[in-house]
């Protein structure tokens, strides 16, 4: 996960190095044009994508390409992150169109509906929509990329294991010498009874997802606690890379270890069996339902692809990685 996000915000941090490198050549292209061209000062500005070089608006095109693919990993990956609802997705997908739009030298638009009415009486309705208008200034393009750019970066922020200046003081307070994760490990928070073994099945279904993964996950197999947590789960929980958490059983100490999680400001991936009850503390997060472990299997293998920027597991290797062979 943290491989995951340095290598976003080295690819996002590039592709904006080769966006102003863009909007360089573009501003000596546009420079030129108006040096060699008499201009008549009553007719419209000319656009700037008309005037570029053909190898500049390849450069272009190539930049938007990569810019989308890129954001669309970007908006996988925090749309599991508990402090991302559904307008900050909003805004990251309008972000991503103005950028794009924007390497085109030219400005989004966004509109919402509109109820045209005359002294009250209302007459109809105007949809909502989105268009572009082509941009005359090099520099208006790149005030329009750098804020959207910044935007989403700080968005990002809130996309990380452990947040800056929370965990350090929750990890060290409940449980000295917990200062960081280990890579490529899962923890996962379920319904713990020897007497149904279900459970069993479900939690080795999980494992073996991970392990196509390269992962290797854990359950704390011990008695169940209701009130507090113990100091081996404090420790998994904000050591481990990853965390999952099954809610089917609705029980009590899941979804202790969830807000344990979510206080430290760690992204839990949730699930749970179909026709469970979903309590109000984690309503407003992403907790899709399996019907049975095949269906969870396909479903965690989709999750852990798009959060590992990885090929889904059709097209994963059948051998585990050798560290998981011994």
């Amino acid at each position: 996960m943290s491989e995951s996000v340095t290598a976003l915000r080295s690819r996002i941090s590039s592709l904006r190095d080769a966006a102003l490198t863009l909007f360089g050549m573009a501003q000596d292209s546009y420079n030129l044009g108006t040096q060699e061209k008499q201009w008549n000062p009553w007719s419209p500005p000319q656009a700037i994508w008309n005037i570029l070089p053909e190898d500049t608006q390849k450069l272009a095109d190539g930049l938007r390409s990569e810019f989308r693919s890129t954001m669309v990993r970007i908006t996988s990956a925090l749309r599991d992150s508990p402090l991302i609802g559904e307008a900050d997705l909003r805004d990251l997908r309008r972000h991503a169109k103005v950028i794009d739009a924007a390497l085109r030298f030219c400005e989004f638009h966004q509109w919402n509906i509109e109820v045209l009415h005359d002294e009250g009486t209302v007459l109809g309705v105007s949809p909502p929509g989105q268009s572009e208008s082509n941009l005359d200034s090099v520099q208006k393009a790149q005030e329009l990329f750098t804020e959207s750019y910044r935007a989403v970066t700080e968005m990002m922020d809130y996309w990380s294991p452990l947040y800056p200046g929370i965990s350090p003081v929750l990890s060290e307070s409940r449980s000295p010498g917990i200062r960081s994760y280990r890579q490529n490990t899962a923890f996962l928070m379920m319904w713990i009874n020897p007497e149904l073994p279900e459970l069993s099945d479900v939690r080795d279904t999980v494992e073996e997802v991970f392990k196509e993964f390269g992962i290797k996950a854990t359950r704390a197999d011990e008695i169940e606690h209701e009130g507090m947590i113990t100091e081996r789960i404090i420790q998994e929980i904000a050591t481990s890379e990853f965390l999952l958490a099954d809610l089917s059983g609705e029980r009590p100490s899941v979804y202790y270890e969830v807000g344990y999680a979510h206080a430290i400001g760690k992204r839990v991936i949730l699930f749970k069996k179909k026709g469970t009850k979903l309590h109000f503390d984690l309503a407003a997060y992403n907790c899709p339902e399996y019907e049975n472990l095949g269906d969870l299997r396909m479903k965690l293998r989709k999750r852990l692809a798009a959060l590992m920027n990885k090929p889904d597991a059709g097209s994963l290797p059948d051998t585990p990685p050798k560290a998981f062979q011994e």
